[in-house]
């Protein structure tokens, strides 16, 4: 847990343009789409809705 908050707090040192870079370019709030399902039907790879899968 330690680990997890220091990571977060150099995150919040970061300009907005390198958060973007981060986070892929993709604020957390867009939509999401599933590029793979499990056998059972869930989904385990996501991307944003705009984005293409890897």
């Amino acid at each position: 847990m330690t680990k997890n908050n220091s990571v977060l707090r150099n995150a919040q040192k970061l300009g907005r343009d390198q958060q973007k870079s981060v986070m892929g370019g993709a604020p957390i709030s867009t939509g999401r789409r599933c590029c793979e399902w499990d056998q059972n039907g869930k989904c385990y790879i996501w991307t944003c809705d705009r984005c293409q899968c890897p």
